[in-house]
């Protein structure tokens, strides 16, 4: 209606090279045909890319538009490679959807936020369960950000979990009906405990004379964790770690080798596994020990 302001909407355009750089100084040419149009009343207009490949432009939707329902407009964004600025041939192009709704017509609205651990690095992974048939999403990697749609005048619960992990809030509880976005709705996870290894078997006794094998399982109170390991000894040498990498993820496998015990005396080896990620890992350890 004539009595709402113009609607704006910033449209930004990234251009890369093949090989992966920034195009920079290239001209975009912006067309759309109905609704709205760029500044200056143009139905056509062009920018140039920075140093990053970017462009940007304004495109606006006018009071009085009359939209039929729930509707869509495209832009077309086109990078002109013919020396026309007017009319460009480019095959390079993306069209834009610009979604028209009349203001007498319920919107979607956005609850987003991040989740960060207790050391302020984000948590990717935490899955987001919005009540009220809001549905679930989960925060992305590596940025521990979320977003998600529910209906407008929506009420109900948000509440994140992740494995080992406790939150602070528990739960965002909204019982005012909601008719705008809701941003920085954000999470911190504290590890409920912490995670430790678990070495199967705990002890292995070898055979003196020989070449024998044995496999460790390695498992964790979490799903999954970073380890490194290490192999000490009097006589080094005698046991062999042959998984090929000194870190690796659980759950998982190590396999060693034990060689024929010559020495005339008994040998012993601790196998120490630690985690790597994330951190405060109780580590675990097996004892190797060989008759002399």
């Amino acid at each position: 209606p004539q009595s709402k302001p113009e609607v704006s909407s910033s449209i930004n355009v990234t251009v890369f090279k093949n090989d992966g750089t920034p195009f920079a100084n290239g001209y975009i040419v912006f067309q759309t045909g109905s609704y709205g149009y760029f500044s200056g009343h143009k139905l056509s207009d062009v920018r140039m890319t920075n140093s990053a490949g970017n462009a940007q432009i304004t495109y606006i939707i006018p009071r009085g538009t009359a939209a039929i329902g729930d509707t869509v407009t495209d832009i077309k964004a086109t990078l002109s490679d013919n020396g026309r600025l007017d009319n460009p041939l480019a095959a390079i192009y993306d069209i834009i959807p610009i979604r028209i709704i009349p203001y007498d017509i319920r919107e979607m609205v956005y609850i987003s936020g991040n989740v960060w651990d207790n050391f302020g690095n984000p948590l990717p992974g935490v899955i987001i369960e919005v009540s009220n048939n809001g549905g679930v999403t989960v925060t992305r990697s590596p940025s521990g950000s979320y977003d998600i749609l529910v209906c407008w005048g929506w009420t109900g619960n948000i509440t994140p979990s992740l494995e080992g992990y406790s939150f602070v809030p528990a739960n965002y509880s909204y019982t005012n009906p909601l008719y705008s976005d809701l941003p920085n709705q954000n999470f911190i996870g504290y590890m409920s405990a912490a995670p430790a290894l678990v070495a199967t078997p705990s002890s292995i006794t070898a055979p003196q004379t020989g070449i024998a094998s044995f496999d460790i399982t390695v498992t964790s109170s979490v799903s999954t964790i970073t380890i490194a390991y290490t192999a000490q000894s009097s006589d080094p040498g005698w046991l062999q770690i042959n998984t090929g990498s000194s870190t690796y993820i659980t759950p998982g496998t190590i396999n060693i080798t034990i060689t024929n015990n010559g020495t005339g005396s008994a040998r012993t080896a601790t196998i120490t596994i630690v985690g790597t990620n994330p951190a405060g890992v109780t580590p675990a350890t097996v004892t190797v020990t060989q008759p002399g």
